[in-house]
């Protein structure tokens, strides 16, 4: 018998909901730990075909998905978007984790046909992945230092001259900081010759050089799970958003940011060198600010060519041509 199991995570715990091609439908609770996952999968045992669904929110999933995958079960991750709205289109009022556990297996019941298994990375892509989140948090913190230091600068207040000290101590800090990041992530990339090849096909691309390069490396999911280009845009939310009915309704178009937040802010910059310096990308720029529209959209169209770049060279492994654009 074919069984759907809708999984709502926690840090400690995770909730199941299980229906069954039959209409039969229970909830089970279980600790998030390997004795919680080796307990679902006996309650499971006597089905023949398990479909496993839960949000990608965050990484108390990730231990969870490694296990399933590892027993040979299709383990879907689904945008937590997907299934807010699908909540409301069934009127749902309630949330709870339960109630959560069930819209998610309800979803994956008439959806499954349509969403990609998910598959696990490999070790250098995580690494990479995690390396380049730290990397980020020390940017984040060092803007906050700059601060904090422009602040003792700029005040007469008693015992500047001590705090100042130790702030400018702690930005030398997470100087090194970065630094060692930057160099294990360069060994990383020489060492695996899978990420070598996509470092190098994304670095011919006008605008994208090394930190880019290791930011998309991060975020891109695995290009080979899309079919087109179209897929990746909506993966990354830059795909267009059109708000119209009728004769009355006419919103602004823009795009429809559900999905991925930090694919979109990785190719924000290089969107802009591209458009400045690369003849090609700074025409079909000019093209659309021509026809009346803001400089800022046809950076965020930039953005839409970049992402369908990536996705050409990486798929057919090539280096970046002007065809491409």
């Amino acid at each position: 018998m074919s069984v759907t199991i809708g999984v709502d995570i926690a840090k400690l715990k995770f909730d199941v909901c299980i229906l069954k091609s039959d209409g039969t439908k229970s909830n089970t609770e279980f600790n998030n730990n390997k004795s919680g996952f080796e307990n679902l999968c006996r309650l499971l045992k006597n089905e023949t075909e398990k479909y496993f669904a839960l949000e990608a929110t965050g990484i108390y999933g990730e231990a969870l998905c490694q296990y399933l995958h590892m027993k040979g079960y299709s383990i879907f991750l689904l945008n937590p978007v997907q299934t807010k709205y699908y909540a409301k289109s069934m009127m749902k009022r309630s949330k709870t984790d339960k109630c959560d556990a069930h819209i998610i297996a309800q979803f994956l019941n008439h959806h499954k046909n349509q969403l990609i298994p998910w598959t696990p990375r490999s070790k250098s892509f995580n690494t990479i992945k995690n390396l380049y989140r730290c990397l980020q948090d020390i940017n984040t913190d060092c803007r906050r230092i700059a601060g904090r230091i422009e602040a003792c600068i700029h005040t007469d207040q008693a015992g500047r001259a001590e705090a100042l000290k130790y702030y400018q101590n702690q930005r030398k800090f997470y100087d090194k900081q970065k630094e060692a990041i930057f160099k294990q992530l360069r060994l990383l990339i020489q060492k695996d010759s899978e990420v070598k090849s996509q470092y190098d096909l994304l670095t011919s691309i006008p605008g994208i050089g090394e930190v880019t390069a290791i930011g998309l490396i991060a975020n891109l999911p695995d290009i080979s799970k899309f079919k087109c280009a179209k897929q990746l845009a909506a993966f990354a939310g830059l795909n267009p958003s059109i708000n119209e009915s009728g004769s009355s309704v006419r919103g602004l178009r823009s795009i429809s940011k559900t999905g991925s937040k930090n694919l979109r802010n990785v190719l924000f910059m290089p969107a802009l060198v591209s458009k400045k310096y690369c003849k090609p990308m700074f025409s079909f720029a000019e093209r659309i600010i021509k026809k009346g529209k803001k400089p800022k959209v046809a950076v965020v169209a930039v953005m839409h060519k970049l992402i369908r770049i990536i996705f050409a060279v990486l798929r057919k492994g090539e280096k970046f041509n002007e065809s491409m654009i």
